[in-house]
């Protein structure tokens, strides 16, 4: 009897503790192509990105994801990664006034060629 309250007990808990797990998780999107072109863009700008960095910057990005924080709804979080899947760069972006802030920067990576 005691062994099934508790398998009851154990599984409520995890059930309350999946239940805020999502509800705290932000959706990760994929950017397509088009976008990735003019996020990559934007964040050379941001960083001022001048000589021959830039081609070099836009090969070595593999991959953009956008994520949307139910917390945060007037915010959108911009990540660029590496091949390796490495984040390189976070940017963040207000839905009401259009702004593009850089978050978090990896230096060492950006000025290693």
């Amino acid at each position: 009897m005691s062994n099934t309250i508790f398998v009851k007990l154990k599984d409520l808990m995890m059930d309350k503790v999946f239940r805020i797990y999502k509800n705290y998780v932000p959706e990760h999107i994929k950017v397509c192509d088009l976008e990735k072109d003019d996020i990559v863009t934007l964040s050379e700008q941001l960083l001022n990105i001048s000589y021959t960095l830039p081609k070099l910057f836009k090969e070595r990005i593999h991959t953009v994801d956008k994520i949307y924080d139910k917390h945060k709804p007037n915010e959108v979080i911009y990540e660029l990664f590496a091949e390796d899947h490495k984040v390189i760069l976070l940017l963040t972006k207000n839905v009401k006034n259009g702004s593009v802030t850089i978050k978090w920067v990896d230096k060492l990576w950006l000025y290693s060629i």
